[in-house]
């Protein structure tokens, strides 16, 4: 029990008085900077040459598909009912599922960078409003 009143209050304490340990500050502001460093190697892993190539191939899977179904698939209509079709179908679908969610995450991302940057920029201008006074 007194153990609980004893962190509360360094807490309490931490809470009210940031000014009085400096490098309190600056730690915020290098775990703010390590948290953008991983969130830009996240965007960099995402937008990479491969996802590049599986985007280019997912381009050439629905132009066969729509090449298939244009010429092929007229002419025979049971023959899109074959299993291999099917499965090129299912393929195609889960690359643009795949693609899809690379782009959404590649967006959070994305906003996750902005907001670290802003709340950077805040901590060094609240740095910069205590030192002048």
């Amino acid at each position: 029990m007194i153990i609980r009143k004893v962190y509360f209050l360094l807490l309490t304490c931490w809470i009210i008085s940031p000014g009085c340990n400096p490098d309190l500050h600056e730690e915020k502001v290098r775990e703010v900077d390590s948290l953008l460093a991983l969130t830009m190697d996240l965007q960099k892993k995402i937008s990479s040459s491969k996802i590049q190539m599986l985007n280019d191939f997912n381009i050439e899977m629905e132009k066969d598909l729509s090449y298939f179904i244009d010429t092929v698939g007229y002419e025979f209509p049971m023959f899109n009912q074959t299993g291999e079709f099917e499965e090129y179908l299912n393929l195609q679908d889960d690359m643009e599922n795949c693609l899809s969610a690379c782009n959404k995450y590649s967006e959070e991302v994305f906003m996750i960078e902005t907001n670290l940057t802003d709340i950077r920029d805040r901590l060094i201008r609240n740095d910069k409003n205590h030192s002048k006074t």
